[in-house]
């Protein structure tokens, strides 16, 4: 089980992460070197999205990377528990205006029942959501490169 000390990140990350010409790839790289003491974790659903995602981009050899972080233990997957599915719902439905997804109501499902407040993530709107008891996640957030940055 994961320690309040752990990251739990988003699918955006970890195909930036394997993807150079990804915009937000130096900054997550960064991110991650800044925190590299701390345990990653993802819910199975941004573990899946990022598998996809990076299939279709990048190809196989991209995905077969993604599986060797959990492989080496770099990255390890929270699988939802039956209760968890029920939140997962429930912010689906109360941030429906936002559009909020199933990956991303994993995250905050997630962070209320490890207790891990530390989101990395390349989406701001992170930044709306609240957890149960009405606190807020500590975001991470990857900035895309923009030309003239180093």
């Amino acid at each position: 089980m994961p320690t309040r000390e752990a990251i739990l990140c988003d699918a955006g990350p970890l195909i930036a992460l394997l993807n150079r010409r990804d915009p937000y790839h130096k900054s997550c790289v960064a991110l991650i070197q800044q925190t590299s003491a701390r345990q990653l974790w993802t819910p199975l659903a941004c573990f899946i999205e990022a598998s996809y995602l990076l299939q279709k981009r990048i190809g196989s050899f991209a995905l077969e990377k993604l599986w060797g972080m959990w492989e080496s233990d770099v990255l390890s997957i929270l699988v939802p528990s039956y209760e968890n599915l029920r939140r997962i719902a429930a912010l689906i439905r109360q941030y429906r205006d936002m559009g909020m997804d199933f990956a991303d109501a994993s995250l905050v499902a997630a962070a209320e029942e490890t207790g891990i407040r530390t989101v990395l993530t390349v989406d701001s709107h992170f930044y709306a959501y609240r957890l149960s008891d009405g606190s807020s996640l500590d975001v991470l957030l990857g900035r895309p490169e923009t030309a003239g940055q180093g």
